[in-house]
């Protein structure tokens, strides 16, 4: 009695399981469809191809940036190399740094002591690409791996080394406190130009992903040696400009200040100094409220609020600066030459005067 009763629902349920089937095979086989549907299937074409845009020229804006932008570079280092040559020379003859308020002018004009071993730099450096250039193509000639391979070792090896002595001579040759600098920046360079020729050697070897990777490794070094020739050039050019600077001072306190300019001083009240060779004279009530002279001094700087000045008779090892204030107590006579007669305290002015006075 049950199985009679179940019958037609086993039936339906056997129709339904026949519709699915045929439903799967058709969704399976697509060629079938437009046989039941009597449709034609469509041809999807494939999306035409985007041609590359080409990159717009650079607008006049950026090419005048590329241009600047070492100009700018090249003034702001001139710059600071003239302040560090000022700031050693003015110091040595005992000049306050703070009161030195040059132009930039000023200060560029006075980088013309530090040209000449920059361009003795630049012709180096060029006459060392050249070099870099033949060899480089001489080792790039079939057959010449081995000697590629030793080429790279030696100059790596003499880079390392010679950039280890400039760090460890850094404190020894405090005397001479530019040639470790140089050092380092030797030694990058050598060992700069060993990576490049690496880099040379990894391009031909192919597309290895290995490669690819040593060849990242090598350039992250690469740019790290260029960031310490540059760091190293930097400390070197500005030790060298103190050095020329004090040099400059100690000229000049040998030659007696003979290129500053000549000053009389006339004051209300008497100056107490210690400079030696300056002659006093007491010119009396007839000279008015300046009646005291002092004849002898040399001009070293002149800053809004204050003299320096500094004898002509003092040489090196006798240095004193004196530092007159710049007010309504004294009168001061600035000239390139002697504007008094032969004998000190004369007012005459000589007719023609046959030899360079003494002060």
């Amino acid at each position: 009695m049950a199985g009679v009763l179940t019958a037609p629902f086993r039936v339906l349920a056997f129709t339904a399981h026949s519709i699915a089937s045929r439903g799967r095979v058709a969704e399976l086989d697509p060629l079938q469809q437009p046989e039941q549907t009597g449709t034609v299937p469509i041809s999807q074409e494939p999306p035409p191809r985007s041609e590359p845009e080409s990159s717009p020229e650079p607008s006049l804006l950026t090419r005048f940036a590329y241009l600047s932008a070492p100009g700018t570079i090249a003034i702001g280092l001139l710059y600071y190399f003239g302040s560090t040559y000022n700031k050693a020379y003015y110091s040595t003859l005992g000049v306050q740094e703070a009161d030195l308020q040059f132009s930039v002018q000023t200060h560029m004009v006075s980088t013309h002591a530090i040209f000449v071993p920059i361009w003795l730099l630049l012709g180096l450096a060029l006459m060392l690409l050249l070099g870099f250039a033949g060899v480089r193509k001489v080792l790039g000639r079939p057959g010449n791996d081995v000697w590629r391979r030793r080429t790279i070792r030696w100059l790596l090896t003499l880079g390392l080394l010679t950039i280890l002595t400039g760090f460890l001579s850094m404190g020894l040759w405090e005397s001479i406190d530019i040639v470790p600098p140089l050092l380092v920046a030797v030694g990058a360079t050598v060992a700069f130009l060993a990576v490049h020729l690496r880099l040379d050697q990894g391009s031909a070897s192919g597309s290895n992903p290995h490669s690819r990777s040593r060849n990242r490794m090598w350039l992250e070094a690469s740019a790290l040696l260029i960031g310490l020739v540059a760091m190293s050039l930097f400390l070197h050019t500005s030790r060298y400009a103190t050095l020329v600077g004090e040099l400059a001072a100690y000229s000049t306190m040998e030659s007696g200040f003979s290129e500053a300019p000549r000053a009389v001083i006339y004051s209300k009240f008497p100056i107490n100094h210690h400079a030696p060779a300056i002659v006093y004279e007491d010119l009396g009530s007839k000279a008015g409220p300046y009646r005291h002279q002092y004849q002898g001094f040399r001009i070293l700087v002149k800053v809004p609020t204050r003299f320096y000045l500094v004898s002509h008779g003092q040489r090196f090892g006798q240095h004193r600066t004196v530092v007159l204030p710049d007010d309504e107590t004294v009168r001061v006579e600035i000239s390139p030459w002697y504007v008094g007669g032969t004998a000190l305290g004369s007012h005459r002015q000589p007719s023609a005067p046959q030899r360079r006075p003494a002060f």
